[in-house]
């Protein structure tokens, strides 16, 4: 339901902008010009749109369940913007063409110095073009997919020029031209804010690196607060950046392995990339800055207080807080299934069978699918009769998720009732 009144509140936006242009559309009836002037009105909304989700500002997880469905909107909402912005200049030239080929290549194309506000919009959509590009369709080190994103403002910059020197419906509709530069500029604050300015503006704290543990392919990490101690929720997660020889400054997503009332925090990373293979050259002391907390992948924030709880290898690490922090007389009741290869890589089942003795209302059940084959949720309904009346949690591989929610969907439960973790950075 939250991830729909964010959806629903993008909508609203780019139809309050189609309200505002009707009256400018009166008398000209409806043409190709039309729908190029509409297409470009909801591109430049939704691209700056797409800058204001980049922000992580806590108050967007709660329009769309947290800030992983933040993201999934917000790589939506980027390639529908390119969408609606490349057909924008299509629109006019068949329009244009209509009249004649010198005229559709005139407007598309005019002289530098009485069409510059069109070069500007050309320009915004090349670039954004070029940076999805490389973006969704080449795979690239994180540090440089990441470095694409700082250059996305470039567009947004380019775009707002055009609208503010371009001689269109815009230019003579005040409230429309408002409303449109409004956007324009609440999406460049945001850029400045995250992208440019962000080491100034954007909250975080400073850890120290108290113990590091290898495990299987696993290195768990232990940090201590250097000063203020860090406040979440047991299954949310954090944006950390170390300062250690060897390791990219680039920070990464990792989930909370620790509880809330612990002086430390902890997390655990599987060696499945290049920079989670690095994390075991960190050494102990090394300075870690981090942002958060973040998500709502968290027992407390179900609306059930029965729960059925399934990780998949490495995505242990959210429900390994929520374990630790379950107590006997919480209310709450769960069922964890671990779901691993072998059990040489459940490493964490002792602490969780330790978890589940000191709390009843836990039970955790490891799943080897080298001789059981996939979970699957018909397998759950069987151990679980009364699974629809459950909240349902799934951290682990995405298509492992991806099949889960869809199996679950078939057997009645609704989205609603289905949360899933899906970071999955290297």
């Amino acid at each position: 339901m939250r991830k729909n009144i964010g959806i629903l509140l993008i909508i609203l936006c780019c139809i309050g902008a189609i309200v505002l242009w009707l009256p400018s559309a009166q008398g000209s009836g409806i043409s190709f010009r039309s729908f190029s002037q509409i297409a470009a009105l909801i591109g430049i909304i939704l691209l700056s749109i797409n800058f204001i989700l980049s922000t992580r500002l806590k108050f967007l997880e709660g329009f769309f369940g947290g800030l992983n469905q933040v993201y999934i909107i917000h790589h939506v909402v980027g390639i529908t913007a390119l969408l609606f912005l490349l057909v924008h200049p299509v629109l006019i030239a068949i329009y244009y063409w209509k009249i004649s080929l010198a005229a559709a290549f005139d407007v598309i194309f005019p002289s530098p110095i009485s069409g510059f506000a069109t070069w500007f919009g050309m320009g915004a959509l090349l670039t954004l073009i070029l940076l999805l590009v490389l973006t969704l369709y080449v795979k690239l080190p994180y540090n440089l997919w990441k470095l694409t994103h700082k250059f996305m403002g470039i567009a947004l910059i380019l775009a707002t020029i055009h609208v503010l020197f371009i001689s269109s419906t815009v230019s003579n509709n005040y409230p429309l031209r408002y409303y449109i530069l409004s956007f324009c500029t609440i999406g460049l604050i945001s850029y400045l804010y995250r992208t440019l300015l962000g080491r100034f503006f954007v909250k975080r704290v400073r850890y120290k690196v108290d113990k590091i543990k290898i495990v299987e392919n696993v290195t768990a990490i232990i940090l201590f607060p250097l000063a203020k101690k860090l406040k979440y929720l047991p299954g949310q997660f954090i944006f950390i950046k170390f300062a250690s020889l060897g390791i990219t400054s680039e920070e990464h997503p990792f989930s909370l392995t620790s509880t809330p009332d612990e002086e430390v925090i902890s997390i655990a990373a599987k060696s499945s990339g290049d920079y989670t293979e690095t994390l075991k050259l960190l050494k102990e002391d090394s300075i870690a800055t981090i942002e958060g907390p973040f998500g709502r992948f968290s027992f407390v924030e179900a609306r059930r207080k029965k729960q059925i709880w399934i990780a998949g290898g490495i995505g242990i690490t959210p429900f390994l807080s929520m374990a630790k922090s379950f107590t006997k007389d919480n209310g709450y009741e769960a069922t964890l299934y671990y779901v691993v290869k072998v059990h040489k890589e459940a490493i964490f089942l002792s602490l969780l069978h330790q978890c589940s003795q000191n709390s009843p209302n836990l039970k955790v059940v490891p799943f080897y699918t080298k001789t059981a084959g996939h979970l699957t949720a018909n397998i759950v309904a069987q151990d679980i009769p009364d699974f629809a009346t459950h909240d349902i949690f799934i951290c682990g591989p995405k298509p492992m998720m991806t099949s889960l929610r869809t199996q679950f969907n078939n057997l009645g439960v609704r989205n609603g009732h289905i949360f899933s973790e899906e970071f999955s950075l290297d």
